[in-house]
């Protein structure tokens, strides 16, 4: 059984608001694995983090699950990436820009990338 479908059959239950817990979090029709970052002052909201989507979101504590222990042994699917040399024009990058890298990335769409990891030696050579 995958990981994502095991997540959707998942029994209900009460969720502990306890920033850097783990719980499931229902995206898109779909329960998704997710670390809650940060909790409304009243303790009834969550800002949650997917691991395996890479997205964030929030959510009333009321709609999360527990996360069963079967799927806290893998670690988070997504990583942290950058595009080397790729920079916005200003110090943050603008809602245009955004949304121009989201065109060019095919984000959403059906791109294949080929990942290459480059590194830079003592002498700054790249392998």
């Amino acid at each position: 059984m995958t990981l994502l479908s095991s997540a959707q059959s998942a029994p209900a239950g009460l969720v502990s608001p306890v920033v850097g817990s783990s719980c499931l979090a229902m995206d898109e029709d779909c329960w998704y694995r997710a670390e809650m970052v940060k909790l409304s002052d009243d303790k009834d909201k969550a800002t949650l983090f997917l691991l395996d989507y890479g997205k964030t979101m929030q959510a009333p504590l009321s709609a999360l699950r527990p996360i069963p222990s079967t799927l806290t042994t893998t670690p988070g699917l997504v990583c942290l990436v950058t595009l080397r040399g790729v920079k916005s024009g200003q110090s943050k990058w603008s809602a245009d820009e955004v949304a121009g890298a989201l065109i060019v990335l095919d984000v959403g769409g059906e791109t294949q990338f080929m990942v290459k990891n480059v590194e830079v030696d003592d002498e700054f050579r790249t392998n």
